[in-house]
Formats: structure tokens, sequence, C-alpha cells
């Protein structure tokens, strides 16, 4: 099996210990996904401060995108309907 160096913590480790990412060269993320968990939990006040913040400077544009996502759900749903 394939193995590769985590970034963070610079251990050797299966592929699968990975998250997948089509545009790094391997298919991988640089960092394994304990590493990955690990910054997110560190971080996680931070992230969802910023989160919030993007939201509340980009509703109109979030909620034009959802309605238009949730009309195409509604369009397929309707044409398998007809099948």
């Amino acid at each position: 099996m394939k193995t590769k160096i985590c970034s963070e913590c610079h251990k050797r480790k299966k592929v699968i210990e990975f998250h997948k990412d089509k545009r790094s060269k391997n298919n991988y993320k640089n960092n394994c996904k304990i590493c990955t968990k690990n910054r997110y939990n560190k971080n996680k006040k931070n992230i969802r401060k910023k989160q919030k913040e993007y939201y509340e400077r980009n509703k109109l544009k979030i909620l034009k995108k959802q309605k238009r996502n949730l009309i195409i759900i509604i369009e397929i749903q309707q044409l398998w309907k007809e099948l």
C-alpha cells in the first residue's frame, strides 16, 4: 500500500489516512486526517466566527444560491416522477 508523510506531524502513514484532494499532484491532502481534525478543534471558535461573518456579508448571495438550487432539485424530482 502507498504511504505518504504528513506535513504537520511528519509521520509516514498510509494514504487512506489522508483526505482526497483532486487539486494536488498525488490526489491527497498534505495533512493526515488526525492532524486536520486536531487543527480544526484548536481553531473551532475562530473558524465559526469567520463563517458567521462571511454569511452576514454575503447573506443575499447565499440565499439566492440556495433558492436556485432548491428550484433545480424540485425540477429534477418532477422529471423523475414523469419517468
